[in-house]
C-alpha cells in the first residue's frame, strides 16, 4: 500500500475513533473508555511510525539513487561507444 493512501486511511480511522469517544457516553463504562482511548493512542503512534518510516525510505531513495547512476557501469560504456560512433562517423 502507498503511504499516502495508508496515512489516509489511518486518518480516517482516528476521525471515526475520536467522533465515537466524544458522541457516545462512556462514563457509565470507564473499561470501554480506556479501550477507545488506548484504541486511539495505537492510531497515532501508527501514523507517527509510518510518517517516520516514510522519511527514512525517501532519504535512502535518494542517496542510493544519485548513487547509482554516477557508479553505473553502463554509463561509461556508452559514453564510450558514443565516441567510437563519433568517431567512425566522422572518419567516413
Amino acid at each position: 500500500m502507498k503511504i499516502k493512501k495508508a496515512l489516509k486511511k489511518l486518518d480516517k480511522a482516528e476521525s471515526l475513533l475520536s467522533s465515537i469517544i466524544d458522541e457516545y457516553d462512556t462514563a457509565e463504562e470507564p473499561r470501554l473508555k480506556e479501550a477507545l482511548a488506548a484504541a486511539k493512542e495505537s492510531l497515532v503512534r501508527a501514523k507517527d511510525m509510518v510518517n517516520h518510516t516514510s522519511a527514512a525510505e525517501s532519504k535512502t531513495a535518494r542517496k542510493s539513487a544519485g548513487k547509482a547512476s554516477a557508479d553505473a557501469p553502463h554509463a561509461t560504456e556508452s559514453r564510450e561507444r558514443r565516441k567510437v560512433r563519433v568517431a567512425a562517423a566522422a572518419g567516413q
